[in-house]
């Protein structure tokens, strides 16, 4: 990235003088003038940087190309900030007995939206698994007392509430042991549900064990929900961000401020574990895992090892070493080297770039096609165009249509898929997901993968819209109140923009047109406020060729946009 035209360009905006911008900017003037020149700028410099340009990515600032950040706190709550909740903590208890394994799950998330009973329910949906029944028995509780219980199909759930705090825990048992395997993997860890999948900005994900036997360990995965469930960990490359306590009555994983998306799990492997160490910091673990000690990162980075041993402790430095230590450290991100400033949260701009480089791919555009009939049958068509990665290679693997749970099916049948020439020999899988309900995934093999590639899908559902007051009240009495309908669309996947089309019969038109952006777990209803900051958004009504068109730029993983209109 070119900062000297950046810097420029933006006194030049504001009219600025060299000295006004750099005591807005909050640095010399000596510093400003010869970063404009060329200059090697230290790394702190390149941090105010960040917070006064805050649509701009460290690895913009640095210029490396895609690299998976760590768990990320300002992350975390700049969707916390846009979505208005926050869990507090996610925790998964498993007690393992002679011939049954006990588990809990707790809940604990700080809302203001909870006050609203609508809101209220839509939070229960979303964090109570299943098709929605116990969510609903719940909600219907709460309305009159702080407490309520449900048991069904032998799960049961306990909910606590009191002002903006809400907890619910749910208890199972299944009738076996846990089963040790060769190693972990997240295959593993779904296939024995022991798996939590992150579907809110949460601050803390647990996952405890008690009862294992002697010679068996536990080992921590975490991985991406939307893009591979048999990919590589994360925990994997990022060790020093999962936490693990071992005692002779219990193991604890722990992970601080996972990403929505991210699934956290464990498995079960024969065999001690080995007493490692871990390095302190993420610079050191990046260098540990290389199997670099200082002296010779020092010596790729042209700098002393008393140099480095101070940057791994927080310690300033050039930019141009910044940039050599990454290069000497392909696994470093260069989120490590420029964190956010502690407490803050990303702007929504920064958000999106933190997830292209989690997630290691990016598209052009994800959109959506939704034709309706006279009759109110809806046929879609649901497109990728220009997936690349950048990053990495082999099998890549998408998700279709994962919810969090909760989320009630669409019904949608999927009836076929279309692909470019080159993207023609991939295949449609199945996976589980975290809750144990199997989902569709596309398989791209990898040579298609390393470069850009298009697909689409059709899909077919029936009866989806009643299109006028006339039959949504049929049989019914009609209120004055106006009725509404729509269609959602959430991106699957890191993209440039997302367009959401829908096209109406003749002798037909809606009315009152309105577009939204909300968290992907709530349940639709114009209503509702949009998410804060929601990503630049352009909607277009043509009435005469029959269509509604939304298109928005850098839309945001975990956040859904819709199209609302009033029946006639």
């Amino acid at each position: 990235m070119d900062l000297a035209r950046l810097v420029r360009e933006d006194r030049e905006r504001r009219g600025e003088s060299v000295a006004s911008q750099a005591r807005r900017l909050g640095v010399a003037r000596g510093t400003l003038m010869s970063l404009e020149r060329g200059g090697d700028v230290r790394v702190s410099i390149l941090a105010h940087l960040l917070r006064a340009f805050p649509r701009l990515a460290p690895s913009q600032l640095l210029d490396v190309g895609s690299r998976a950040p760590p768990a990320s706190r300002a992350l975390t709550l700049a969707v916390a900030k846009a979505t208005g909740v926050m869990v507090e903590r996610l925790e998964l208890v498993i007690r393992v007995g002679a011939s049954s394994t006990r588990r809990e799950v707790t809940t604990v998330l700080r809302s203001k939206r909870l006050e609203d009973p609508a809101a209220r329910v839509a939070l229960l949906r979303a964090i109570v698994p299943g098709p929605g029944q116990a969510a609903a028995a719940l909600a219907k509780q709460l309305a009159t007392t702080t407490r309520a219980t449900h048991e069904a199909d032998g799960v049961a759930h306990e909910v606590r509430l009191g002002g903006a705090r809400l907890e619910h825990v749910q208890r199972d048992e299944v009738p076996r042991a846990l089963e040790p395997v060769t190693a972990a993997t997240p295959g593993d860890a779904l296939a024995a549900g022991l798996a939590l999948l992150v579907s809110m900005p949460s601050r803390r994900v647990v996952l405890s064990f008690a009862g294992l036997p002697r010679d068996v360990r536990i080992e921590a995965c975490a991985w991406l929900a939307p893009a591979n469930d048999e990919g590589p960990s994360l925990a994997e490359a990022h060790p020093e961000i999962v936490r693990m306590r071992r005692t002779v009555a219990r193991t604890t994983i722990a992970l601080d401020w996972p990403v929505v998306g991210m699934n956290v799990g464990a498995c079960v492997v024969r065999g001690t574990a080995p007493r490692v160490r871990p390095p302190s910091g993420l610079i050191a673990a990046a260098r540990a895992r290389a199997g670099l000690t200082t002296r010779e990162l020092g010596r790729r980075a042209g700098v002393s090892a008393m140099a480095i041993s101070k940057i791994e402790h927080g310690g300033d430095t050039r930019a141009r070493t910044a940039r050599a230590i990454l290069a000497a450290l392909p696994k470093l991100s260069p989120w490590s080297l420029l964190p956010p400033a502690p407490g803050t949260a990303l702007s929504l701009a920064a958000a999106w770039r933190h997830g292209l480089d989690l997630f290691g791919f990016l598209s052009e555009e994800e959109w959506k096609l939704m034709i309706i009939d006279a009759d109110g049958n809806t046929s879609l068509r649901i497109g990728t165009r220009g997936l690349r990665r950048l990053r990495g290679s082999g099998v890549l693997r998408v998700g279709l249509g994962k919810e969090p749970p909760g989320t009630q099916p669409s019904g949608a049948r999927l009836r076929e898929v279309h692909a470019d020439g080159r993207a023609r020999s991939m295949r449609i899988g199945s996976a589980a997901g975290a809750d144990g309900e199997r989902y569709q995934q596309i398989e791209i093999p990898a040579d298609v993968a390393a470069s850009p590639v298009s697909f689409e899908r059709v899909l077919l559902n029936a009866g989806v819209f009643t299109m006028t007051r006339a039959r949504a009240f049929a049989g019914a009495t009609p209120t004055p109140e106006p009725l509404y309908e729509g269609t959602t669309f959430s991106p699957l996947l890191p993209c440039e923009t997302l367009v959401l089309e829908v096209r109406w019969p003749r002798g037909w038109k809606p009315i009152g047109v309105r577009q939204h952006c909300w968290p992907k777990w709530q349940p639709p209803d114009p209503s509702t406020r949009d998410i804060a900051d929601a990503p630049r958004a352009e909607l277009d009504v043509d009435e005469r060729r029959r269509r509604m068109t939304l298109r928005v730029r850098h839309p945001l993983i975990g956040t859904k946009h819709a199209l609302s209109w009033a029946l006639p």
